[in-house]
C-alpha cells in the first residue's frame, strides 16, 4: 500500500488560494498491518534547510495528528467506504 501523507497548505502567493504541498511526514501502513510514521528526520533537516515558518510546522503537525486520529478511528476516506465503492465499480455489470 503507498504512503498516506499528511499534507498541508496554505495561502499561495497573491492568489489567496490554498496550495497542497509535500513536507515529508509520511503515514504508512507497512505489510504487517502497522501504521508508523515515517521521515519525521527529513522533515526536521527541511525545517532548516528551507527555513519553515513556525506556522507551517504547527500545521503540518496538525495535520499529521488529524491523520492519525482519521485512520486510527476509521473515519472517511479510512471507513472503507472508497473500497467498497471502487469494488462495486470493478464489478458492475453494464
Amino acid at each position: 500500500m503507498p504512503p498516506i501523507t499528511a499534507t498541508s497548505s496554505c495561502p499561495h502567493g497573491s492568489t489567496g488560494i490554498p496550495f497542497p504541498f509535500d513536507l515529508d511526514l509520511d503515514y504508512v501502513r507497512n505489510q504487517a498491518g502497522t501504521w508508523q510514521v515515517v521521515d519525521r528526520d527529513e522533515f526536521l533537516v527541511n525545517q532548516r534547510t528551507f527555513a519553515y515558518p513556525a506556522r507551517l510546522i504547527e500545521q503540518a503537525e496538525a495535520a499529521l495528528t488529524d491523520l492519525i486520529k482519521n485512520v486510527t478511528e476509521g473515519r472517511f476516506p479510512f471507513d472503507g467506504f472508497l473500497q467498497q465503492h471502487l469494488f462495486r465499480l470493478a464489478h458492475r455489470v453494464n
